[in-house]
């Protein structure tokens, strides 16, 4: 969804696009994968008027490929390693499969 903002690792030098992006388009959910950014930075570059942010660290949050997902009742983002064809992967695995189930319900 924010296709003008393709590298987040360098987000310091492009916070002017995503505050762009959220006056513009109003999502009601913003997921930033890989900022690599700590708290304190965050309060810094993601005090966006009428949004509230949340951060985990990396570590936290990381699965592994190979691991399976078992989550109930969520909002799903950053890199799954899941591969699925209803997502345009070409192949496909058992964290995809996971995904399809859990789009499909």
């Amino acid at each position: 969804m924010l296709s003008n903002i393709k590298n987040y690792l360098h987000l310091p030098g492009r916070v002017h696009l995503l505050a762009n992006f959220l006056a513009q388009k109003c999502p009601d959910i913003v997921l930033l994968n890989e900022i690599k950014i700590d708290l304190s930075e965050a309060n810094i570059y993601l005090d966006f008027h009428s949004y509230q942010f949340m951060t985990k660290p990396r570590n936290n949050l990381y699965n592994p490929p190979n691991v399976l997902l078992n989550f109930e009742n969520y909002i799903l983002g950053g890199d799954l390693k899941a591969r699925t064809k209803q997502i345009g992967c070409v192949g496909e695995n058992e964290n995809g499969i996971m995904l399809e189930r859990i789009i499909n319900e």
